[in-house]
């Protein structure tokens, strides 16, 4: 409510975060809030996470250790008085329709009937296949053994999320990447030990997918011979090793060690193991990929290269677009529906990116055009669902019913401020503009936006998408237009003065002149045809 207090947290230093929830909740109130760290964030490793409940992870970027460097163990809300709607029985209205079109959505039908377990599965089986590792075990037998209840965010009417009991591990809730990471990328075939990992990783508070490609990457220089036990502690680093995956989390967690060296990510780790390693890394940005966004995955989804590069974070979460990746393999991800539904959804992907950028190649994976609309598109369309703290799965984002028209009718009757769909996409420009400034403070400029080297120029040897080539030349083109369409210098990839003011960000264009930062040169104006 309105009580608002710095208390000694002493007593739950080196705690993990299901430990801490359930202390503070028995000390304030067993229906507060808590937001916290965990051993991670504590010892500053640099992808240390902020937990929430059992299964709420931000991290990624290492907000965990900036809480662990000011000493703030947990964020702790309770509240009683509610929220004031402007207009109560309109808000409802929208809310009851946007429902009742999310529960009707087919792939959010499927998500909700069958988690995200299955889903993942048949991304790895169809599209992201590793030629070197096969195996019988699917982590689907994990789901099937536990039999999960569905679970996930406050209202939302999907549950996309897996609430395993108990007797599994001590129990707990996974998704997504936490599924694929810890078994098919450390080429792991217990489906425990996959579920252990997740908890740990949980209770630790410590990125799962950057953890998992650190460790992806010891195993790769443990089989190529650069490494070896003696290097990493008298732990072999060997696939799918019960030793080498747990082991190495808790060293690297507690800075143990070689954990130590481990702990402030992948390129520092990479400089000081030296012998060639830095090949191996793959990261953007300093951010470890992914195995479905490594090179033989990523190279064939040219629009998603790009938006990788393009990220602030340097990875796909805040500009991938799905048209682009289920414009031509729908029909195998979305097998179970029938081929009839499946070239439906095809075409209307491909519709919609046409109705976007122009063309409906910004639709085909292997295609360059219209792929730079598509992103700064997409990225806008996440920017502002975060702003609105609404989850990116039914939106626009997915071409799912809750678009920017629902979402400004709900800004709209809640706040009693008039707001359209056009000024939304404004917004999403400002801070997008914003966020690319201070990323250009820090030292970011056209030449970080690029991926590993390895990736350009050479075409896949194996594997479902072999002879794919990422090409250079078109690469660089598309990050011209991209620049061109943001309304950025082209040659150094920095928002111009004029780009800055015209989204109100006058004052940051001061700042970046007096660092010296800021283009001199006019900008190439955007298009106005397809701008939004």
């Amino acid at each position: 409510n309105d009580e608002v207090e710095i208390r000694d947290a002493s007593h739950l230093w080196g705690r993990d975060t299901y430990e801490i929830q359930d202390i503070i909740r028995s000390e304030i109130d067993p229906d507060a809030k808590v937001a916290c760290i965990g051993q991670a964030g504590e010892n500053l490793v640099h992808f240390a996470t902020v937990q929430h409940e059992l299964g709420h992870g931000a991290g990624r970027t290492g907000t965990g250790g900036v809480m662990g460097s000011k000493n703030l163990k947990a964020i702790v809300v309770r509240g009683t008085k509610g929220v004031t709607l402007a207009d109560p029985e309109k808000y409802l209205s929208i809310v009851n329709e946007i429902e009742q079109e999310l529960r009707k959505d087919l792939g959010l039908q499927d998500w909700r009937e069958r988690g995200m377990a299955f889903e993942q599965d048949e991304w790895w089986a169809q599209l992201h296949a590793q030629p070197e590792w096969e195996t019988d075990i699917h982590q689907t037998a994990l789901y099937l053994k536990y039999k999960p209840k569905r679970t996930g965010c406050f209202g939302c009417p999907t549950q996309c999320m897996d609430l395993y009991p108990v007797e599994a591990k001590g129990g707990s809730v996974i998704s997504c990447t936490l599924y694929t990471g810890p078994f098919y990328e450390l080429r792991n075939n217990d489906i425990d030990l996959m579920l252990e990992w997740v908890i740990q990783a949980h209770r630790y508070g410590i990125d799962s997918i950057s953890a998992v490609g650190i460790i992806r990457w010891l195993m790769k220089l443990y089989e190529k011979g650069l490494i070896t036990a003696k290097d990493t502690d008298g732990i072999p680093m060997e696939w799918g090793s019960r030793e080498a995956m747990l082991g190495m989390l808790k060293k690297i967690v507690f800075r143990e060690g070689f954990g130590n060296v481990l702990a402030d990510g992948i390129l520092p780790a990479a400089k000081k193991v030296g012998r060639g390693s830095e090949a191996y890394a793959d990261h953007v940005k300093g951010i470890p990929q992914y195995s479905p966004y490594m090179r033989g995955n990523l190279i064939p989804l040219k629009g998603r290269c790009l938006a990788i590069v393009m990220s602030s974070r340097g990875d796909s979460m805040r500009g991938m677009d799905s048209r682009e990746v289920y414009g031509e393999t729908v029909k195998i991800i979305t097998s179970h529906y029938g081929e009839e539904k499946a070239t439906a959804y095809a075409e209307c992907l491909k519709k919609r990116a046409k109705e976007i950028t122009g063309t409906e190649k910004a639709a085909m994976p292997d295609e360059y055009e219209g792929k730079p609309r598509l992103v700064v598109y997409s990225e806008d369309v996440i920017i502002i669902n975060d702003c609105l703290s609404t989850c990116k799965f039914g939106t626009s984002y997915y071409d799912r019913p809750f678009n920017e028209k629902y979402q400004a009718a709900l800004l709209s009757a809640g706040t009693g401020i008039e707001t359209s769909e056009d000024r939304l996409f404004k917004f999403a420009r400002k801070v997008r503009n914003l966020e690319r400034a201070f990323c250009v403070r820090e030292g970011m400029t056209r030449e970080t936006d690029s991926l590993p080297k390895g990736y350009m120029d050479h075409p896949i040897e194996e594997g479902l998408f072999k002879g794919e080539v990422l090409e250079s030349s078109k690469f660089e083109k598309m990050k011209d237009e991209y620049y061109a369409v943001r309304g950025w210098d082209i040659a150094t990839g920095i928002p111009t003065r004029e780009t800055l003011e015209q989204t109100g960000l006058e004052d940051v264009a001061r700042d970046l002149e007096k660092l010296g930062k800021l283009p001199r040169k006019v900008p190439v104006r955007r298009s106005k045809t397809k701008e939004r």
